[in-house]
Order: C-alpha cells, then structure tokens, then sequence
C-alpha cells in the first residue's frame, strides 16, 4: 500500500469516526411548552359593517277589536295549559 492510499484509508476512517460520534442516536427532544398563568379580564371588540339587516320571520299581530286587558287570571310562576 502507497502512502496516498494508506492517507486516504485513514481520512474515510477518521471521518467515520466522527460522522458516527455526532450521531450518536440521541434524539432531539421537543421544546418544552410554553405556560401562562390565567387570568380573568374585559375584553372588548367593536365591530363595523354596512349591509341589510332583515328579521328572519315576522308576524301580524292584528285583532278585530281594539280593547285593554282588565285582569290576568294567573300568578307568576303558575303552570297554565293550552286552551
């Protein structure tokens, strides 16, 4: 063997060496994550817009004869039923 060869021999050797060490088969472990204390406060948001704005259903609310409600026949709180 020829000293280049003998010197080429030794440099893939060394660099094996060294590719081999600096992987060692450790695994870079994930950052930790990051915490906060919670904390309760106000949060407040305007918000601005241009467009139509339509009820998503309507009803009449017409009666045949005008009048005033005298009494209400229940209590609050009171179950009543239909009819």
């Amino acid at each position: 063997m020829t000293w280049g060869a003998a010197g080429l021999v030794a440099a893939v050797v060394v660099l094996g060496v060294i590719v081999a060490s600096s992987s060692s088969g450790q695994v870079d472990q994930a950052p930790a994550a990051a915490t906060a204390q919670a904390e309760q406060a106000t949060i407040t948001a305007t918000v601005n817009g241009k467009g139509v704005i339509a009820a998503a259903s309507t009803a009449s609310a017409g009666f045949i004869d005008g009048g005033r409600v005298s009494t209400i026949s229940v209590a609050v709180g009171q179950t009543v039923a239909a009819g």
